[in-house]
């Protein structure tokens, strides 16, 4: 996720930035990183990509590899650098969370075996990357040059480390104080 920007970050104070419709997740850590750590009030405008008009915006995913490869914007941050440079811990994008009931009883079978094909998967994956992508990339073309797909495979990390545990309880924090979330359940770690 990255915020495409006309001014530097620090300049953003009033000014009118395009927030993705695609995650509320990524929407809530530009919120938290403009308005704790470098203390700037913009407007916030909701849409898909920059409008006539706006001086940023926030764009996940595809968007965000493919603005990148344009170049129209001089200034661009990935969220991601910006908290880990911040707090000094990895960001959490994206957890799976199940409910408790499916960790006992005759649910737990059919859990613990999805759990280790997703596991397998992600080991064959990893074990022949190249392969993977041109299989997914034959049924799913994207409009990016493939060392930008390579890329972006390359960085991604599956595990959920007692670093990443300790980020997500900031990023919940942070979300309360800003009036994000209301609050976040008790999370047990299975």
């Amino acid at each position: 996720m990255k915020l495409f920007s006309r001014y530097p970050i620090e300049d953003l104070d009033g000014k009118k930035i395009r927030l993705t419709s695609q995650s509320r997740t990524s929407v809530a850590l530009l919120r938290i990183l403009l308005e704790e750590r470098f203390h700037r009030k913009p407007e916030y405008l909701p849409g898909l990509g920059a409008e006539e008009g706006d001086d940023a915006c926030l764009l996940i995913g595809d968007l965000a590899l493919e603005e990148n490869e344009r170049h129209r914007f001089p200034y661009d941050y990935d969220l991601g650098t910006l908290w880990q440079g911040w707090q000094g811990l990895p960001f959490v994008f994206g957890a799976w969370v199940i409910a408790k009931e499916a960790t006992r009883g005759e649910l737990r079978p059919v859990l613990e075996r999805y759990l280790e094909l997703t596991k397998t998967g992600i080991e064959k994956f990893k074990a022949d990357k190249t392969a993977a992508l041109d299989a997914w990339l034959s049924r799913y073309p994207v409009r990016l040059p493939r060392p930008v797909v390579d890329r972006y495979y390359d960085v991604l990390d599956y595990r959920f480390t007692e670093e990443r545990k300790e980020s997500y309880g900031l990023f919940i924090k942070y979300a309360q104080k800003l009036g994000l979330v209301e609050s976040a359940p008790p999370l047990e770690f299975f």
